[in-house]
């Protein structure tokens, strides 16, 4: 079933730890796999975890992204000020690279610099402007489209029908409704 379609009910999502007594090798192997760690909490990314403070400087701007405490922050500075965003959720497994989004003014906003694996540090977020205003230079807004295209991949029974529900990422992807239906093809 497609992750946007929106058919199965929120109560019906029940988390990969309710198969990990069952299917004890597929669980742990799963939570290994790049949709396994699509999406996670930012303070908890390895990438984060593994670089607690990025720096970088791109055209006015000046960069931090930090993760001290069990939380993680963007700063951004034009010189004379400064406005910070705690970040909510990693987006991507990291081999490649990782977003940030973090809810400013009850919109979600997309991070302006991502981690790349490959550069091992920050760049440009791929499809983002050069920013004009403090406020950009941290991040662009997301529209409900983007988020329900977005989260519903990312994201388990995130988006129903036409209206966002976040609720925890995608590694908890296994619905009440199909386990039922496995276990009981197995007795």
């Amino acid at each position: 079933m497609w992750p946007t379609a929106g058919h199965t009910k929120k109560t019906e999502y029940v988390g990969s730890q309710a198969c990990a007594p069952c299917h004890a090798e597929k669980f742990a192997s799963q939570i290994r796999t790049s949709m396994g760690r699509a999406a996670t909490r930012a303070a908890e990314s390895e990438q984060l975890k593994s670089h607690p403070k990025l720096a970088a400087n791109f055209s006015a701007y000046g960069y931090e992204l930090l993760t001290p405490n069990g939380k993680a922050a963007l700063s951004v500075s034009d010189g004379s000020h400064t406005t910070t965003k705690d970040l909510l959720w990693a987006v991507g497994d990291g081999r490649f690279g990782q977003t940030y989004l973090y809810r400013d003014h009850s919109g979600f906003y997309e991070s302006q610099l991502s981690f790349y694996t490959r550069e091992n540090g920050l760049a440009t977020t791929t499809g983002h402007m050069d920013p004009r205003t403090l406020e950009a230079a941290a991040g662009g807004l997301t529209t409900s489209v983007m988020i329900r295209q977005c989260f519903g991949c990312h994201f388990t029974a995130s988006t129903r029908k036409i209206s966002f529900v976040l609720m925890t990422p995608y590694r908890a992807w296994a619905a009440k409704r199909a386990m039922d239906r496995d276990c009981n093809m197995l007795s």
